[in-house]
């Protein structure tokens, strides 16, 4: 059987064993041995105490990517497809465009890193910005729920977060570099806490309600990093 905590999949396996075994494969499933006469509501809570653990485990396992040094050649996602970049000189603040299938970076020569990826950050912004209003238009009428207000910020260990007391929904501005769906999903994570402020049993069958695929769409974003 399979059980989901936190949005981890865990397919668990019940065996002639006395102690519970937790497992993580190198591609990045992750196992659970349980004795036969465990009850499934045990399992559960056990499985709940190590998702740290599962967490730490599953992020060591993801290559960590080598900095950008923002010269031409390098490429940059949006919205799952890759656009080389290419940097041309000017005066004044850096800026970021897409055109023509590339990514124009203008930057003064004497520009630093720390500019450069400021205004790669701030044309991620734009992007992102642009796609909210009609992706939140569309999974508040699939939830049936509304938000407040919807931010966005610069988020690295999580895709979304919601303040329930506030109604007030925050995605993670790396969203703009995975496919479109991933957005939708994420948004439809967070509205449900208002519904469902936890990530108990409720939470994830509705999940499977509004957002049937959104097992995959996890496994792309390489990890259930939201809250």
């Amino acid at each position: 059987m399979e059980i989901v905590v936190d949005g981890i999949p865990i397919a668990v396996e019940k065996k002639r064993i006395k102690y519970l075994y937790l497992r993580i494969k190198p591609d990045g499933s992750v196992r659970l041995s349980a004795p036969r006469g465990m009850s499934d509501a045990a399992i559960r809570s056990f499985a709940a105490s190590r998702t740290g653990w599962i967490l730490q485990h599953l992020q060591r396992l993801q290559p960590a990517p080598a900095p950008f040094q923002y010269v031409s050649g390098e490429l940059f996602s949006l919205w799952g497809a890759s656009y080389p970049l290419h940097v041309l000189p000017a005066h004044g603040r850096c800026a970021a465009v897409l055109r023509d299938g590339v990514l124009l970076l203008y930057a003064d020569a004497a520009s630093t890193i720390p500019q450069r990826e400021a205004a790669v950050k701030s044309w991620y912004r734009d992007q992102l910005l642009s796609a909210i209003p009609s992706v939140r238009q569309e999974c508040e009428s699939i939830v049936g729920q509304r938000a407040a207000e919807v931010r966005v910020r610069d988020m690295r260990t999580r895709w979304g977060t919601c303040s329930v007391a506030r109604r007030r929904i925050w995605l993670s501005l790396q969203l703009a570099q995975k496919p479109p769906a991933c957005l939708r999903c994420v948004m439809i994570h967070e509205l449900i806490h208002l519904l469902e402020p936890g990530h108990g049993p409720r939470f994830w069958t509705l999940m499977d309600q509004f957002c049937p695929d959104w097992r995959g769409i996890y496994r792309l974003l390489g990890g259930p990093h939201a809250n």
